[in-house]
C-alpha cells in the first residue's frame, strides 16, 4: 500500500530498474536514474523513519559483474544521502541473479 507521500509498507519498491540506469560498464548514474532517484527523495524525506534496501542486479553472472552491481548500489546510496537521506536509513544487499534489479526497496 501507499501512503499520501508514496511508498510505506514493508516491500514496496520505491524505484525500479527500467527508471535507474547506469552508464554501460560503470557504476555512474546517468542523468534518467537521478530523476527516477529524485521522485524517490519524496518518499524517503517525507518518512524520516522508513528503512530501505538498495539492490542491484549484476548484467550478466560473474565475479567482476556482482562488484560492479555493488558499486552501483553504494553510487545510489551515496546520491540519496547527498539529497539528504539518512545514512541510517539504508543498506545496501548483493543479488546474485542478472538480468532482473530492485534498486531501492523499503523495509
Amino acid at each position: 500500500s501507499t501512503g499520501p507521500s508514496g511508498p510505506t509498507a514493508k516491500g514496496n519498491s520505491i524505484a525500479t530498474a527500467s527508471q535507474v540506469t547506469f552508464d554501460r560498464g560503470t557504476p555512474r548514474l546517468t542523468p534518467k536514474a537521478k530523476s527516477a532517484l529524485d521522485q524517490a527523495l519524496v518518499a524517503l524525506l517525507n518518512n524520516p523513519r522508513l528503512k530501505i534496501v538498495i539492490t542491484v542486479r549484476p548484467e550478466r553472472a560473474g565475479d567482476k559483474d556482482a562488484e560492479l552491481a555493488q558499486k552501483r548500489a553504494d553510487n545510489v546510496k551515496w546520491y540519496l544521502m547527498e539529497q539528504g537521506v539518512a545514512q541510517g536509513s539504508m543498506s545496501t544487499a548483493p543479488h546474485p541473479s542478472p538480468n532482473r534489479m530492485q534498486v531501492v526497496r523499503s523495509v
